[in-house]
C-alpha cells in the first residue's frame, strides 16, 4: 500500500545573531511515497535549509519576516524554492527588474534601490518615504523617476510594483552569488 510520508525536517530552528536568542523557524516539509524513496525529497529540503541559513544570517529583514510569519515570508518561501529547482529563473528575474538599480547605485554610490524599498514599504506614499530617508518628496519623485528610467518599470503602477518588490526579494537572496 502506498503511503504519503510526510517529513518535517527538525522545525528547522535558527538563532539569527542580530535578534538576540529569537528563534527563527523555518519548516520544511517533504513529501514523497515510501515506493519511490525519499532521498531526492530529503536531499531537496537540506538544500533549501542551507540556503534559508545563508541568507537570514546575512539578512535580518529576511529572518524577522520568517520569525514573525508575515506576508513576506511566504514571497520568500516560494524564491527560496524555485532558486533551489531553477536558480536562473531567479537570477533572470532579478537582472529584468532590480539589477540596473544595484548596477547604478553601485556606479554612482547612490540609494535608488534603499529609496524604493522605503516607497513599497510605505505603501507608496511619497511623503513618508521622504520622512523615512531623510529627504525633500521632490527628491523622492526625482528618484522614481530615475527608478522608471533604469527599470523600464513604473513604481507607480500596481503590476511593475509586484515585479520591483519581487525583484527586491530575489535580489536579497541572491546578493552573495552576485558579482560585486
Amino acid at each position: 500500500m502506498r503511503r504519503l510520508l510526510l517529513l518535517t525536517l527538525a522545525s528547522l530552528a535558527l538563532a539569527a545573531p542580530a535578534y538576540g536568542q529569537t528563534p527563527v523557524v523555518y519548516r520544511i516539509a517533504v513529501n514523497g511515497t515510501v515506493e519511490n524513496g525519499l532521498a531526492p525529497y530529503v536531499a531537496r529540503a537540506l538544500r533549501e535549509a542551507e540556503l534559508v541559513v545563508g541568507v537570514i544570517n546575512r539578512e535580518p529583514a529576511i529572518a524577522e519576516a520568517l520569525r514573525t510569519g508575515i506576508a513576506a515570508s511566504g514571497v520568500y518561501r516560494l524564491l527560496f524554492r524555485a532558486l533551489i529547482s531553477d536558480p536562473g529563473e531567479v537570477r533572470s528575474f532579478f537582472e529584468d527588474t532590480v539589477e540596473p538599480l544595484v548596477s547604478y547605485d553601485r556606479q554612482y554610490r547612490s540609494d535608488l534601490l534603499g529609496t524604493l524599498e522605503e516607497y513599497l514599504a510605505s505603501d507608496c506614499n511619497m511623503n513618508a518615504t521622504a520622512r523615512a530617508i531623510y529627504a525633500h518628496r521632490h527628491t523622492v519623485a526625482y528618484r522614481l523617476e530615475r527608478i522608471r528610467e533604469l527599470t523600464g518599470l513604473d513604481p507607480a503602477s500596481s503590476e511593475d510594483r509586484e515585479r520591483l518588490g519581487l525583484g527586491i526579494k530575489a535580489y536579497r537572496i541572491l546578493s552573495p552569488a552576485l558579482p560585486r
